[in-house]
């Protein structure tokens, strides 16, 4: 069936042994040279999502925050506090939907 490569971005060394483990083609030959290639941007791959992500993260943060602060300047109405709640609620959303993920690659990757 082929080899998948793992789910999650390995660190240098470790996705260095990866490749040198699992490539099955001849050491040199232009297949295991693609092999490589096709590793290594699925690796950039998976590491710009996580960045993504944590980029979402603080987002969501910041607009709770922002929130809040004019919520402190405009104390009447309770519109503003309803908006640091919901952003602040999608902040740990979005850490419990990445850790929920994280978990669900190391299972996989095992």
């Amino acid at each position: 069936m082929g080899v998948w490569f793992p789910r999650r971005p390995l660190p240098k060394r470790e996705a260095e042994r990866w490749v040198d483990e699992h490539n099955p083609f001849v050491a040199g030959s232009p297949e295991a040279q693609m092999f490589e290639q096709y590793f290594w941007l699925s690796q950039a791959d998976r590491r710009e999502r996580r960045s993504w992500s944590r980029w979402l993260v603080a987002v969501w943060v910041g607009l709770a925050v922002v929130a809040g602060v004019l919520r402190w300047f405009a104390p009447e109405g309770d519109g503003l506090l309803t908006l640091v709640w919901l952003f602040g609620l999608a902040a740990v959303g979005q850490l419990w939907w990445d850790a929920l993920a994280d978990r669900h690659r190391a299972e996989a990757d095992r």
